[in-house]
């Protein structure tokens, strides 16, 4: 009988690849379909009539309004944020602005916006240090950090253009002050660089 079949001109196709791994053997293979949307719905709705309602949902955006967002989660957006802004030199004010919240709570409803609760705090910790980017830019950053020891990015700096005596240091960092509030600042953190400490 097997002579028969190896003699016949139709020949299977032979797909390549690798065997399939046995655990295929315990599938019902169907009609494969890659453009019908409405066939796993069919399936869902005829042959899997007693899933939960917590499996089974309508909109994607159900499961993701109804998952409080965790701490890792809210950083890693608020960093992505601070990017965008950062990068595309747009004003942190914005945040509040009514527009950019509605459009952040059509994304995800559990997602708080960054406040601007640092105004109100008190007894702050200013620490700047300085760096070369990759692209040789002298990059200066100051960082506000309240008594419950959160950190805030408050300023960036592109100071590629002027020498970093401890004289121009001193207006820079005066400037900072001046914006924060000197009556608000206790005390002035950084590194222990020459004009850093002269400053």
């Amino acid at each position: 009988m097997t002579d028969h079949i190896e003699d016949s001109p139709i020949k299977k196709k032979n797909r390549g690849g690798w065997p399939p791994n046995s655990i295929w053997e315990d599938i019902n293979k169907g009609e494969a379909s890659r453009d019908e949307v409405s066939k796993l719905e069919e399936h869902l709705s005829n042959h899997c009539p007693d899933t939960s309602a917590a499996v089974v949902r309508s909109n994607i955006d159900d499961y993701h309004d109804s998952t409080e967002l965790n701490k890792q989660r809210c950083t890693r957006i608020n960093r992505a944020l601070v990017k965008f802004f950062i990068v595309c030199r747009i004003a942190f004010r914005i945040v509040k602005h009514l527009f950019l919240i509605n459009f952040i709570k059509e994304l995800n409803t559990r997602y708080n916006t960054p406040t601007r609760e640092l105004e109100k705090e008190t007894n702050l910790t200013l620490a700047f240090d300085g760096w070369t980017s990759g692209t040789h830019c002298s990059i200066w950053n100051f960082i506000v950090m309240t008594s419950s020891r959160k950190k805030y990015l408050y300023q960036l700096f592109d100071l590629s253009e002027n020498s970093h005596t401890a004289e121009y240091l001193v207006t820079v960092i005066e400037k900072v002050i001046e914006g924060i509030g000197e009556d608000r600042i206790c005390a002035v953190v950084s590194d222990n660089a020459a004009n850093v400490c002269n400053a």
